[in-house]
């Protein structure tokens, strides 16, 4: 079995049962679906039959996949990403004088409760890989899958998920 079969074929673990050791530390690729029971608000349209909303890499699985998409301990694209189209905001102003005008961060309560919604609605996967193959197969997921919380690579990306993380990123600089 292929790292891309292994990665979207194998047996997906529920975010809520998810041990952070059994993710390895090492470089890999991971995907995050949806639960047949769980949907994002319509206007956002379809997901694939699959569930795939997202593809994803890191130099280590366990803290990239963990500690940042899962769990917000530092800024995350996919927890950015889905907290928006979950329409939580960050806090007003939040992003007033930092460096960096694109890593808005959630309040703890709404972190909270956006974590609280994955661990019901998500499943993940993972496969370790070489680090020099894993930029030439996520972007090949991508561009395959189309993952509708994937923007760079993706053919196709939604316009409705832009609108939401621009929100957030205004809110959080405005006054």
């Amino acid at each position: 079995m292929t790292a891309n079969n292994k990665l979207l074929e194998s047996q997906f673990i529920a975010v809520g049962e998810l041990e952070p050791m059994s993710i390895p530390a090492a470089p890999g690729l991971y995907c995050i679906k949806l639960k047949n029971s769980a949907s994002l608000p319509a206007k956002y349209g379809k997901v694939r039959d699959d569930g795939i909303i997202y593809i994803g890499k890191g130099d280590s699985l366990r803290e990239r996949l963990w500690e940042e998409e899962l769990n917000h301990r530092r800024p995350a694209t996919f927890f950015r990403g889905i907290g928006a189209v979950l329409d939580y905001l960050p806090p007003k102003g939040s992003l007033l004088g930092k460096s960096n005008q694109n890593n808005y961060k959630f309040s703890y309560e709404d972190t909270e409760a956006i974590k609280g919604w994955m661990r019901k609605s998500l499943l993940v996967n993972w496969v370790a890989l070489e680090p020099a193959k894993i930029p030439e197969a996520e972007k090949s997921l991508i561009i395959k899958y189309q993952p509708l919380m994937n923007t760079t690579h993706n053919p196709n990306p939604s316009t409705e998920l832009a609108a939401a993380r621009k929100r957030c990123r205004e809110y959080a600089k405005s006054e």
